[in-house]
């Protein structure tokens, strides 16, 4: 059988780490995925065993998940010194969709409280782009490639009804990413930041007829995660690594962030773009802010 490792880019440990969900799924498991579905034939899928790098205890099971559910042969080597008749280096779609520039031609798809062009590097930014067009443009080709090919496994898209706003409750921080634990870049989750009061707000969206539900991502395997969200007619989050579930999203749908970092989230802003996803960003200075801050009786006209 035919050994393929696939590869992840650390770039010398900036960009992210492979062990939080934003960049292990945007980062690495989707463009592994892509190439093993795009790349590769179904027979030589057949007859090849995928490596894939250890991401960490809270990763690696939905690398487990995703591979199964797309009948791939996998093990997860956490040695770097495996031998194998390939090498494949993952493209970081995480670092390319940040250094796109679909925010500059999309840009009726968001609104933000910044200035964009007042905003650090932003002419860099804008040159960068320019350059890479052509590889931005495949690069969304990719993305949606992908995601037509885990909804066609996940259940019959028809049978997927949209219908529940989702409020997004971050998790709490597991040991592995807490000072003493094994993760190397430490915090996670609500360790970070969280949008709190989720419940109080949940009752007043109810009270004005709207259908909403708390969802904890974390809390579910990568397929409820991706029916839910391609089932749900959009999201109230703050900005954190939930936003990776954009992908499953109809385009046309509807997303809230709260951004509490202070600057721009382009990354954000270029997703949305490339997936049709209707952004709103409203920015705090606060880490744990409440979602009644946030003006709900304009909220649920988005929705409504």
């Amino acid at each position: 059988m035919d050994t393929v490792k696939l590869i992840y880019q650390h770039n010398n440990n900036k960009g992210g780490a492979k062990d939080h969900f934003w960049h292990f799924a945007v980062g690495y498991l989707l463009p592994s995925l892509h190439h093993i579905l795009v790349h590769c034939d179904s027979e030589r899928t057949n007859t090849t065993m995928f490596i894939f790098e250890d991401c960490g205890p809270h990763m690696n099971p939905l690398t487990e998940e995703m591979a199964n559910l797309l009948s791939i042969e996998y093990c997860i080597d956490s040695t770097t010194e495996e031998e194998a008749q390939t090498i494949f280096m993952v493209p970081r779609w995480d670092l390319l969709i940040r250094r796109s520039i679909f925010f500059v031609f999309y840009r009726s798809y968001f609104h933000t409280d910044f200035s964009l062009r007042r905003s650090k590097n932003f002419w860099k930014r804008l040159r960068r782009g320019l350059m890479q067009l052509p590889q931005s443009y495949k690069l969304k080709k990719d993305i949606i490639k992908t995601k037509k090919a885990i909804l066609a496994r996940t259940s019959p898209v028809e049978l997927f009804e949209k219908r529940d706003l989702l409020i997004l409750r971050r998790s709490d921080m597991p040991a592995y990413y807490s000072e003493n634990g094994a993760a190397k870049n430490k915090g996670y989750g609500n360790s970070r930041r969280a949008l709190i009061n989720l419940e109080e707000g949940l009752s007043y969206f109810k009270e004005q007829g709207l259908s909403a539900i708390i969802y904890e991502p974390g809390q579910h395997s990568f397929i409820d995660q991706i029916k839910t969200f391609h089932q749900s007619s959009g999201f109230i989050a703050i900005r954190g690594a939930e936003f990776a579930n954009l992908l499953w999203l109809e385009p046309g749908s509807t997303v809230v962030m709260i951004n509490t970092k202070g600057k721009p989230s382009f990354h954000i802003y270029n997703y949305c773009c490339m997936l049709g996803i209707k952004l709103i960003e409203r920015n705090t200075q606060e880490r744990y802010p409440s979602i009644q801050n946030f003006k709900l009786d304009k909220l649920i006209k988005l929705y409504a």
